[in-house]
């Protein structure tokens, strides 16, 4: 029997029916025989040619047949990936430099590894190409993804600190510092617009998000974990307080140290505090999987853990030494389960409306250990936060320069107004709103803006006890009249804000109403639009 790793991955034989895509490899996922890319376009992938964007590229898998097996499954897998939520373009790119530097390895009678990997500029550079940095970060962020779906044989360790490379001339953290769209930490604006489009979710009557999807997000979102951290969360591992002050709930979780060399998986915990809101749904989340686990006799049977976040039925593990570990999620599962919920969410960059936000759980790492920074925290404090050894790899979110530092101001209303920070429904005439024959549904302006006229109506029946109108500007609820005095309310916000700037008042104070500023700028540019008769 031939060995696994030096089998093609896509080389014909009679038992696959000539299929060339279906063999399986240890410890990785099955290729599907087809996928949807980006644009909509399907791909079949069961051809030794895939065509991408109807047709109008392609990717040719004929030139890998020297890749050992194992590791043009990682390929195939990578570029999938880039086909379903990047550019045609970004996927063809990636595999041609990865199909180059296989070739490149293969010439110096090397192997894929974490330390080649380091050496990948320098062996292209030796070969005359002169954009080596180039094919340096692809096998990078190669590596990296790899490792982030649990892939064997690839290094979480060595992930990290491929992840603060110098590439090139280029300073540590590429993918932070130059804040990469679609690899860095997430911009303030699109992080707002992402958490609000949440937060709906978590009181719409009608989610489009189920409450497992939400609670990954979240988690992520808050504790900026590595997705196989989280993956091995038990149920046990959420434990819930009353504060002997004021008889309020808190909640703690404790998080696997599972990437500690040495360390077995959930031999070393870290305690993390949660916001109430998020313990409770997680607290909701355990009594589903409650219900779930009475469908199946096997955990009166067998020792099972009780995950936190937990399948709808075993996975392969079940018939291996790791049983107990069975209804767990792996970290390529729980990646899957983010990129699908913030499809779903819809949420569009504030740099091009056309173009969806590309969200990873590697990117959320980013964006939490940015807003520490942002926030005070010290290079101790998000080192403890990232659960790093030391400091030697967080100086990067020290250094970066972004506008995560909150700049507002009124020139860059336009791209403020792209950013989906409103989440309600423009109507014409208080008439359109769902209550617009109740006088008392109507919303006024702050006192400080001197008029009487009403902004617009809201839409709910019930008494949501919010600052209005400043917080129904974030409300999915709320229907603002086209007609309403927007920019008045606007205008009185940013000279607010400005004032207590000029006053010397702390940059962090001012930023209260920010979000509330943003989505009462895209109330104004919708008007704008309405008015002009723009779609």
């Amino acid at each position: 029997m031939k060995d696994t790793d030096q089998l093609p991955l896509f080389a014909k034989t009679e038992d696959l029916s000539g299929s060339s895509y279906g063999i399986s490899i240890p410890g990785m996922p099955d290729l599907p025989s087809s996928i949807m890319d980006r644009e909509g376009y399907s791909v079949d992938l069961t051809i030794d040619r895939w065509s991408v964007f109807g047709g109008y590229t392609g990717i040719s898998w004929k030139s890998f047949d020297a890749v050992p097996a194992k590791y043009k499954r990682a390929i195939a897998l990578y570029v999938v990936d880039q086909i379903k939520f990047l550019s045609a373009k970004t996927a063809e790119n990636s595999a041609n430099r990865l199909q180059k530097i296989s070739s490149i390895l293969k010439n110096h009678k090397h192997s894929i590894s974490s330390s080649i990997v380091r050496e990948v500029g320098e062996l292209c550079k030796a070969e005359g190409i002169l954009n080596y940095m180039n094919y340096e970060s692809d096998v990078r962020r190669w590596y990296i993804w790899c490792t982030d779906m649990g892939f064997p044989g690839f290094d979480p360790e060595e992930a990290d600190k491929l992840a603060d490379l110098i590439i090139g001339n280029n300073a540590k953290g590429v993918a932070v510092l130059s804040q990469d769209p679609n690899e860095g930490p997430i911009t303030d604006v699109d992080f707002i617009a992402l958490t609000d489009k949440l937060r709906d979710q978590a009181t719409s009557q009608t989610p489009i998000l189920t409450l497992q999807e939400q609670c990954v997000v979240w988690l992520l979102i808050a504790l900026g974990s590595n997705p196989r951290n989280i993956a091995f969360l038990n149920e046990e591992d959420l434990r819930v307080e009353l504060d002997d002050q004021d008889d309020n709930s808190v909640y703690t979780l404790s998080i696997p140290r599972i990437k500690k060399r040495g360390r077995g998986i959930r031999e070393e915990v870290k305690e993390r505090k949660i916001a109430p809101f998020l313990g409770r749904m997680l607290e909701e989340l355990i009594g589903h999987n409650k219900k779930i686990r009475e469908h199946f006799d096997v955990w009166e049977k067998q020792d099972f853990h009780k995950p936190l976040l937990m399948r709808s039925e075993p996975s392969k593990w079940l018939e291996t030494d790791a049983s107990q570990f069975a209804w767990h999620f792996d970290a390529r599962e729980l990646t899957t389960i983010v990129r699908t919920a913030c499809h779903k969410l819809d949420v569009r960059t504030s740099v091009d409306p056309n173009v969806p936000l590309h969200v990873t759980p590697r990117r959320l790492r980013y964006t939490f250990a940015t807003r520490l920074v942002n926030d005070g925290a010290s290079p101790q404090q998000v080192a403890e936060a990232l659960d790093h050894s030391d400091l030697q790899n967080v100086h990067i979110y020290f250094d970066v320069r972004s506008e995560m530092v909150r700049h507002l101001d009124r020139a860059n209303t336009q791209l403020i107004a792209v950013a989906q920070m409103f989440l309600g429904k423009l109507v014409a005439h208080e008439s359109e709103a769902e209550r617009g024959d109740d006088p008392a549904s109507r919303i006024y302006p702050p006192a400080a803006a001197r008029l009487a006229k009403p902004v617009g109506s809201c839409g709910s029946f019930g008494y949501c006890g919010l600052y209005a109108p400043l917080a129904c500007y974030t409300c999915s609820n709320f229907r603002p009249w086209k007609e309403g005095p927007h920019q008045a309310v606007f205008d009185v916000l940013m000279d607010e804000r400005e004032r207590k700037l000029e006053a010397g008042a702390d940059p962090k104070n001012t930023q209260i109403n920010d979000n509330t500023i943003r989505a009462i700028a895209h109330v104004v540019e919708l008007c704008k639009r309405e008015a002009a008769g723009a779609p």
